[in-house]
């Protein structure tokens, strides 16, 4: 078999594309949820914003004191 000049960068072109494609799929598929404590009224309540937690899950929150040696205690909604 005769070998073409055309053929390497179009093989090169090939091995790019796949790559793409699939590193775009791995970067869809990973996503981490993740939170942040927006306001905090002492002895009352604590404020959370969400992001890309699954949808219709239900989540039980536990929290405590930072100073307590304590159980945690779940957070009523």
């Amino acid at each position: 078999m005769k070998f073409n000049k055309l053929h390497f960068p179009i093989h090169i072109m090939l091995v790019i594309v796949l790559c793409i494609g699939i590193t775009a799929a791995w970067a869809d598929e990973k996503v981490d949820p993740s939170y942040t404590i927006s306001e905090v009224i002492s002895g009352a309540s604590v404020t959370i914003l969400t992001r890309d937690f699954p949808a219709d899950t239900e989540f039980i929150v536990s929290m405590k004191d930072i100073n307590s040696t304590g159980e945690f205690t779940d957070v009523v909604r």
